[in-house]
């Protein structure tokens, strides 16, 4: 996710980005992948709603 918003960033005349990432966690591997992607996000502001 980093990676990827890095990217976004790389672009001229960008200097903000916001990416969202949304998860079903009632399906029980949609929220094991979503919490190994959430450990990649320390450091990062994030916010959760839900």
């Amino acid at each position: 996710m980093v990676q990827y918003a890095g990217r976004i960033l790389r672009h001229p005349g960008k200097t903000n980005v916001e990416v969202r990432d949304y998860v079903d966690a009632d399906v029980g591997v949609l929220a094991a992948m979503w919490r190994k992607r959430s450990r990649s996000l320390i450091g990062t502001r994030t916010s959760h709603q839900g």
